[in-house]
């Protein structure tokens, strides 16, 4: 899925995601773990999953994509183009919105340990569940897109299969010399790639058909990943929200942190070539915004954390995701990184 931004770069959001989704993975398996030593310490680790709050300013970007998208679509009558830029744009607004429900969760969770007032627990779950719910939507959303997105790479990676790379590679070299069907391209194919097609002579024509071959069967693996967790994690969304009994709950538990495991492979994957690109003034911005609300999270987290092992998997989330932070930074910078 080449999506290309003129603000906030991909390596910064994907690092920011990355980081998000580290947190829940361990917040969500820790509170399993806690529930088997009856050890639990839900204060801290709501709050921990407090992060999900970032996704409040991750959502907005993904608006001003979408809306992009889709004003490019309709520019140049590309009407797959217009919908992907809807769902994107859609996908943006209920993750916004979920985001926003994490920030009274968190707060109230806070509040409720400071003065033991019963109805502030009830409403930070409500909060919690309600940005749950809402979370796992943007999800579905994310779904859709990854679906739509499937049919066109597969369009695209047959047209690759039929004829030779020579000729190929002049249909798509006088394809792209019109400006309706670049914009097009452009969705699917890296600016850098397509430069590189323009500029080609025919002695080249294997190589760069072969690497938009590749391009296409890794955006088909990712589409048909991203479309099976997406209805994964809706449906055990649901199925939590209606699950009753210890046994189910720590079943129900054990499933959600195998998925979560799938999830975070397939966001590693997903994102190790988006953090390759060298971050901008604005990206550093962003991510210290980001990093500075992430340590207050860890801090609030610790402070009200009376479990010593809880505080060990607490520390260890902030290490592994400044890490996270500071290598999306430095990485181009240090050719050992950069080779990663």
């Amino acid at each position: 899925m080449a999506i290309h931004s003129a603000s906030i770069s991909k390596a910064a959001r994907a690092t920011v995601e990355l980081g998000e989704a580290f947190t829940g993975e361990f917040e969500g398996a820790f509170t399993v773990l806690s529930t088997v030593e009856n050890e639990v310490n839900s204060t801290a680790l709501t709050i921990l999953n407090g992060v999900s709050c970032l996704s409040a300013l991750t959502g907005p970007l993904l608006i001003a994509e979408g809306m992009k998208m889709a004003e490019v679509g309709r520019t140049f009558s590309d009407l797959k183009g217009q919908i992907l830029g809807i769902l994107e744009a859609v996908r943006g607004a209920i993750q916004t919105v979920g985001g926003l429900c994490m920030i009274p969760s968190t707060v109230l969770t806070v509040a409720y340990y400071f003065t033991a007032i019963a109805v502030m627990a009830a409403a930070a779950v409500i909060f919690t569940e309600v940005g749950g719910v809402i979370l796992s939507l943007a999800t579905l959303v994310g779904g859709a897109y990854a679906a739509l997105d499937f049919t066109e790479a597969l369009r695209l990676y047959r047209g690759l299969k039929a004829g030779s790379e020579e000729k190929l590679l002049e249909q798509i070299k006088t394809e792209i010399q019109d400006p309706t069907k670049r914009a097009i391209a452009e969705r699917r194919i890296e600016r850098d790639l397509l430069e590189k097609i323009l500029k080609a002579a025919a002695s080249e024509a294997k190589a760069l058909i072969d690497e938009l071959r590749t391009t296409q069967l890794k955006a088909l693996a990712e589409d048909a990943i991203c479309v099976v967790l997406s209805l994964l994690a809706f449906a055990f969304t649901v199925v939590s929200l209606v699950v009753i009994g210890e046994v189910a709950s720590f079943a129900l538990g054990i499933a959600g942190t195998i998925m979560g495991v799938l999830w975070l492979i397939y966001d590693l994957h997903r994102f190790v070539d988006d953090m390759r690109a060298e971050s901008g003034v604005y990206d550093k911005i962003w991510l210290a915004l980001n990093a500075a609300f992430f340590v207050l999270i860890i801090a609030a987290s610790i402070a009200l954390s009376a479990n010593p092992l809880v505080t060990g998997v607490i520390l260890s989330v902030a290490i592994i995701v400044l890490l996270i932070y500071a290598v999306c930074v430095l990485r181009p910078k240090i050719p050992l990184l950069n080779s990663l």
